[in-house]
């Protein structure tokens, strides 16, 4: 497993710890996380790097998880 995989792996344990202890629902979760990735990236933000390319970063994040879950879904059923 690589190291990106290892971190998605303990940030998404970590949510659904806390998630489940304080009751708050999937979709709850999934904003806080979208959060999370736009104020971090909002805190690195070095080198000039614009908030057009983070717009464009997070995107291509979201649209690259979204097809690996459907194919994991897919090869599921």
């Amino acid at each position: 497993m690589d190291k990106i995989q290892e971190m998605v792996s303990a940030i998404s344990e970590a949510a659904a710890v806390y998630a489940d202890e304080h009751g708050i629902e999937n979709n709850d979760v999934m904003n806080a996380l979208a959060h999370v990735y736009v104020i971090y990236g909002f805190a690195l933000k070095k080198n000039d790097v614009d908030q057009q390319v983070l717009k464009d970063a997070l995107v291509g994040c979201v649209s690259k998880s979204c097809d690996h879950m459907m194919g994991v879904s897919a090869d599921a059923e």
